[in-house]
């Protein structure tokens, strides 16, 4: 049984439903399958900006950066106020090296979502590479402090133990 026909076979009619199979195979790494998805979302609403942000995300994954330049820049454009749109409009122009317009997404991203420890980390980087020591330094102690609470407050993973069962004699 093929894994990925469960989303496919629903062939949905409407962009919301699109964008969820989309993001389904994203996280599963399917980027081509999610790239479809999007795709369709897309078909029935060209300004859908999470379709135009998942496309481009998963063009971006599968090393299309003009495909992605192009659907990220318009999901920004769309929803100005999406930090994670705002993070992989960033990524891209790092990819690029268009090191200044990365370091702009990654700022407006980490005002947007200040709790958001890869922006910084990526705003750390694109401040190093601008020869900006100081500024560097403070975003990459922020990523540190972030990811620190991160741990802390990250449950622990249940603990398993392999048991079998006792004989009834």
């Amino acid at each position: 049984m093929n894994r990925k026909a469960p989303f496919r076979s629903l062939k949905p009619s409407w962009p919301e439903l699109e964008n969820y199979i989309g993001s389904c195979h994203r996280a599963r790494g399917e980027w081509s399958e999610a790239a479809s998805a999007f795709e369709g979302a897309l078909a029935a609403a060209p300004d859908n900006s999470a379709a135009r942000f998942g496309l481009g995300s998963a063009a971006l994954a599968l090393g299309d950066l003009g495909r992605a330049s192009i659907h990220l820049e318009r999901a920004v454009a769309l929803d100005p106020g999406n930090p994670h749109a705002l993070y992989k409009l960033g990524r891209l122009h790092a990819l690029q090296d268009r090191t200044a317009e990365a370091a702009r997404a990654f700022e407006r991203a980490v005002e947007l979502q200040p709790e958001f420890p890869r922006a910084h980390y990526n705003l750390a980087l694109a401040y190093r590479r601008l020869h900006r020591p100081a500024e560097a330094e403070r975003e990459l102690e922020t990523f540190r402090a972030q990811q620190a609470r991160q741990e802390k407050e990250r449950p622990p993973a249940p603990e398993f133990r392999f048991t079998l069962p006792e004989d009834e004699e």
